[in-house]
């Protein structure tokens, strides 16, 4: 009663901090544009041409004549087919038939032609369009997917956070937003030089120089210190030696690596509001806002398996589980997270899928860590993107991966059976994920099949730690993982271990067909596992309503 408790207080709490001062305040800065978007099919004309043929029913007729024979050559099932020519897009009777140059859109029911670009099957568009994120731009067009926003920019445009600038301007720190230049921001070199005499004389010279170029400002100076009129103001991620892939902030002077949590429904709602929650209930005390950002520890590594157990992750969602009927794809996910200090004891606990918990939240960590390499014992922000007010607009999630399980004669193997086909593409991530059962203390051998080519393959916890990655060149047809896991199960003196929430993560273009088979030797005993993420149904704004209703039950 308590934790679900918490839950409603929190959203309710989250609701309370819908306010926020509008960016306009500043003349100089307007909102930016996107060229639109084309539709992801083609032309109601083409669409129409290639709509494919289908055969009509004939159930009726094969019932009473069992010699009647399908009158057309390809057969879909025993009892539909397609004409020579076409092939089966599913095995319905009747069938969706198309074109054997074409490619199926079961989405649409509609056929896609060979020429179009389809980003991996998700879209049907024009030769010559850009695949962007979770849409598609127009030919002519760039894809920007910056500030975690789709935009489309047209030539000459400046890609910003969340939009495209014209020329001549330059990208406000802003998401959305355009800033005007001034007399100010013109390329400029000065040269000073002071000169103090006391009981010794001494000259000193200092060179500064200010250079604009492409719109974006580079300085070189001899202050370290940061300043901005705003505390969430970006620094330039050129600026003091900073790493060029990595989001700053400026706050109390210092400079911060950020992570930034987009809010993308049915790719990362869920976790976004249980991130929200808990920076609302724990982040009292902090140097963040308390509703839309908070500045914690990074920690890594270093004392993780301690503020997991102290979380108290362990058996939390076992009621959701229940009541749900699906063991395998909830995951408890707390804040702070357990790579940050300050994570552990008092952690806010939530039940999110495993898709968004090992799975987004993995990955959006893994690129921190990467891009950012923060430093041990230094501070980081994590911020909300578009704060945590946000609503999210009806969209059913993608397929949430599971484990589902099943126990041998014996009872000393564990199998998981199934496949994963789900491509995840959101700011500017694309990549395939199947789940892990829970890291344990031991020795892992996992043999991943796939057909083709994916750029990389890695093992990563959901604090974004890497526990295997490949490098280098491309990955064909298949890879064998092997790795170790230490420090995870419970040392003497401390509480229960808490499960590892971990994943596969294939880096790609396009989806593929994955699964694996893999053996863990843990405490001494091996024990053989299958695994792959197949199809749930389960929505997120029924599991979150769910979970709310009965906290108001109990209280």
């Amino acid at each position: 009663m308590r934790r679900l408790t918490c839950v409603l207080a929190a959203a309710v709490a989250l609701a309370g901090h819908a306010a926020g001062s509008d960016a306009t305040a500043d003349s100089s800065l307007f909102r930016g544009s996107s060229a639109e978007p084309p539709p992801d099919v083609f032309l109601v004309k083409k669409d129409l041409e290639l709509a494919g043929i289908s055969l009509l029913p004939v159930v009726a007729a094969l019932a009473g004549r069992q010699q009647q024979q399908c009158p057309y050559p390809v057969m879909c099932s025993a009892r539909s087919c397609c004409p020579s020519g076409y092939k089966c897009c599913n095995a319905a009777a009747p069938p969706l038939c198309c074109p054997a140059t074409s490619a199926c859109r079961l989405d649409v029911g509609n056929c896609c032609p060979d020429t179009a670009v389809t980003c991996g099957g998700r879209f049907c568009a024009q030769p010559g369009a850009v695949c962007c994120g979770t849409s598609v731009c127009a030919p002519g067009t760039a894809c920007n997917t910056s500030g975690g926003t789709v935009s489309c920019c047209r030539p000459g445009e400046l890609r910003c956070l969340g939009t495209c600038c014209p020329a001549g301007s330059q990208c406000a720190p802003q998401t959305g937003y355009c800033r005007r230049l001034t007399l100010s921001d013109k390329s400029t070199t000065t040269e000073t030089t002071t000169t103090t005499t006391t009981r010794q004389s001494t000259t000193t010279s200092t060179r500064t120089t200010t250079t604009v170029i492409s719109s974006r400002t580079t300085s070189t100076s001899t202050s370290t210190a940061c300043a901005a009129n705003r505390r969430d103001l970006l620094v330039e991620p050129r600026q003091n030696s900073r790493r060029p892939n990595c989001a700053y902030e400026c706050h109390n002077g210092q400079t911060l690596p950020v992570v930034e949590v987009p809010n993308i429904p049915g790719q990362t709602d869920q976790l976004f509001v249980s991130m929200c929650s808990g920076i609302l209930g724990t982040s009292a005390g902090r140097r963040g806002d308390g509703s839309n950002f908070d500045v914690l520890t990074y920690r890594g590594a270093d004392g993780k398996a301690l503020r997991r157990s102290q979380a108290r992750c362990k058996g939390y969602c076992a009621e959701q589980k229940a009541v749900f009927g699906d063991p395998a794809s909830l995951q408890c996910d707390e804040y702070p997270p357990a790579m940050a200090g300050e994570g552990g004891k008092g952690a806010f606990r939530v039940c999110i899928p495993n898709a968004q918990n090992s799975g987004a939240q993995g990955r959006l960590f893994r690129r921190f860590v990467t891009d950012c390499a923060p430093e041990k014992g230094k501070p980081f922000v994590v911020r909300m993107k578009g704060g945590c007010n946000v609503r999210n607009g009806k969209r059913a999630p993608p397929p949430l991966p599971q484990l589902v399980s099943r126990a041998d004669a014996a009872a000393t193997t564990t199998t998981y059976n199934a496949s994963s086909n789900v491509l995840y593409s959101w700011d500017n991530l694309t990549y395939m994920y199947v789940p892990l059962p829970a890291l344990q203390n031991g020795h892992y051998r996992i043999d991943v099949r796939f057909r083709g080519s994916v750029r990389g393959v890695q093992v990563t916890d959901s604090d974004g730690e890497d526990y295997y990655a490949t490098t280098g060149a491309a990955v064909e047809d298949g890879h064998v993982v092997e790795f170790d896991v230490a420090g995870v199960d419970a040392q003497d003196g401390e509480q229960e271990p808490d499960p590892l929430p971990a994943g596969l993560f294939l880096d790609v273009d396009e989806a593929v067909d994955v699964s694996y088979e893999a053996q863990a030797t843990l405490n001494g005993t091996k024990t053989g596992e299958q695994s792959s993420a197949v199809r749930a149904a389960a929505l997120s704004a029924v599991m979150l309503v769910l979970v709310l209703v009965v906290a108001a039950v109990v209280v």
